[in-house]
């Protein structure tokens, strides 16, 4: 049903950049959902931009899209490395259009960056040396507060088998891995009995996937040992404090030592915890 209509209803612009897509094969397709979050966005965008890891491509999947955010978007358009899609509002977090990103953009490795995060200038550097290894792994779950301190989720570690069950027991369920910083290989996305769908009623999108990516038989799944996200639970600000916060993280990337000093302050957290 979800390929005939995508047939009806993708448009030509979109068309016309999957037929591009076939001549352009990075190593990264980083894929940013995005609905309402226009205040932020161009943040988000802008921290995959200045990757120091430079070989990527950049997926905005517009989960219906308001004038405000198409704004924002509209800016990147002339920038090769930055592809727009457009979609009628899903179910829920317009999870299909992931899948369809997937198996429509061709890339050795996928990550994802929520449209209020931010990526630290090394996170596909690092996420890339970790899936030389492993198919699956994520940066260490740390978030900032209100306060702007660094806090620390769980010591999840998911090379250890008691993490993994940890997460894909229940319910009632539990997850201390955000969408914002994991990454996989491609190839072991099309492993999956099933990619990206609309998650049912009380589960949450992400570990809904997760769970199916913990499920798959020999999968090699790691935990980083360093943070390379800055993100924050959207239900502590309202767009407004939002905005700021993340402008605040956004202009403390530009220093050279940001990134060796946040470091140093999560292993310390790890280190006492």
């Amino acid at each position: 049903m979800l390929k005939a209509f995508f047939l009806h209803k993708i448009d030509n612009s979109v068309n016309s950049s999957i037929r591009r897509s076939h001549f352009f094969h990075p190593d990264f397709l980083v894929i940013i959902p995005t609905y309402n979050h226009p205040e932020t966005l161009e943040y988000a965008i802008c921290s995959v931009l200045q990757q120091s890891y430079k070989n990527f491509r950049i997926v905005i999947i517009c989960d219906g899209i308001t004038q405000e955010t198409r704004e924002i978007t509209a800016k990147f358009k002339f920038d090769r490395r930055v592809t727009v899609l457009e979609f009628p509002k899903s179910a829920r977090v317009g999870e299909e259009y992931r899948d369809f990103a997937i198996r429509n953009y061709p890339s050795r490795y996928v990550t994802y960056l929520g449209d209020d995060d931010l990526f630290l200038p090394d996170h596909l550097k690092v996420m890339k040396e970790e899936l030389l290894k492993y198919d699956f792994s994520h940066p260490v779950p740390v978030y900032l507060n209100k306060e702007r301190q660094i806090q620390l989720l769980a010591k999840t570690n998911l090379r250890e088998k008691n993490w993994v069950n940890w997460h894909v027991e229940g319910p009632p369920y539990k997850n201390s891995i955000s969408m914002t910083g994991v990454a996989h290989t491609r190839e072991i996305y099309f492993c999956l009995s099933e990619g990206w769908t609309t998650t049912p009623e009380n589960r949450w999108a992400d570990h809904y996937m997760w769970c199916k990516f913990f499920s798959l038989d020999g999968i090699r799944l790691s935990t980083s040992k360093f943070s390379t996200t800055i993100k924050s639970p959207r239900i502590l600000f309202n767009s407004l404090e939002r905005k700021q916060h993340l402008e605040y993280f956004y202009n403390k990337l530009q220093e050279n030592s940001f990134t060796k000093s946040w470091n140093e302050a999560v292993r310390q957290l790890l280190d006492n915890s």
